[in-house]
């Protein structure tokens, strides 16, 4: 929990910060696509170089400027992320994604909602989750989309916590628990 609590402390001076400079949403999405970066395929190696004192703090800030370059970042996001480096705190940058994302989405009155589907939702179907959400929560959602063929068929919906599950894998479960465990009925 100490590192989440390093990263939350992080993305609240970030975010004061891009808040000040008018840029909230710019460095949000700057942090989001490095984070997506990282995510992806070689984007461990890049964070351990990044974190790494092995290397110079001048040739990780040289390889930073240059990802950070191509993805057309803020000064502001720049300027953060080369803090990071010097204070040895670059290995928290994906909590501190998170941490960030949860702060602009409830200052902006948004919630984010992961939809887990076996196919593509298609955009009508988008639009009635959205519709559903936001009248139950009362806030702007942002629809999040996942696959997984294990689910069969309905969705797994997660807010923060909170899941609903409504896929055909889990009612099925459930049908066989109570079948297992259901109460032998007399011969007749």
């Amino acid at each position: 929990m100490a590192d989440g609590n390093v990263a939350l402390r992080w993305a609240r001076a970030l975010h004061s910060l891009s808040v000040d400079a008018g840029s909230e949403d710019a460095v949000l999405a700057d942090l989001q696509a490095l984070d997506a970066v990282i995510a992806g395929e070689g984007g461990t190696d890049l964070l351990q170089a990044l974190s790494s004192p092995v290397f110079g703090l001048d040739e990780r800030k040289a390889v930073l400027a240059d990802v950070l370059g191509r993805l057309g970042a803020q000064q502001v996001t720049l300027h953060f992320l080369s803090l990071l480096i010097d204070r040895g705190r670059f290995g928290a940058v994906r909590g501190i994604v998170r941490s960030l994302t949860q702060l602009v989405d409830e200052r902006q009155g948004r919630i984010r909602v992961r939809v887990t589907t076996v196919e593509p939702l298609d955009a009508k179907l988008q639009a009635e989750l959205v519709a559903a959400f936001e009248r139950s929560t009362g806030k702007k959602v942002v629809l999040e989309s996942a696959l997984d063929p294990s689910l069969i068929g309905g969705l797994v919906a997660r807010i923060g916590s909170r899941v609903y599950d409504a896929s055909l894998r889990t009612r099925l479960e459930d049908l066989k628990h109570r079948l297992i465990h259901a109460p032998a009925l007399p011969e007749a």
